[in-house]
């Protein structure tokens, strides 16, 4: 962004660049540079959120199917059983 600003200087001496034209170069310039570091913040704070919502989406799952056992919705089952729970081994 220096660069910018020393040929934007320059070319104002050498006379090809109004004052005026370099000063709303330099606001523009300016106001990039911050829409610039609000896009990383924003990014920044999109990436913590991706980041919570993947800590958070394994045990809200397990809350999940565990309500599910609770409301009777689904039986456990414990590994061997047959979809009923009846005990007999499952058919393969």
């Amino acid at each position: 962004m220096e660069i910018f600003f020393v040929v934007l200087i320059s070319l104002t001496a050498l006379g090809l660049v109004t004052v005026e034209e370099r000063v709303k170069a330099t606001r523009m310039a300016y106001e990039l540079g911050e829409l610039r570091q609000k896009a990383r913040e924003e990014e920044s704070a999109n990436r913590r959120l991706r980041e919570e919502a993947a800590r958070l989406q394994t045990p809200a799952r397990l809350l999940e199917e565990s309500g599910r056992m609770n409301l009777g919705l689904e039986e456990p089952r414990l590994p061997g059983m047959d979809k009923e729970g009846s005990g007999a081994p499952r058919r393969r």
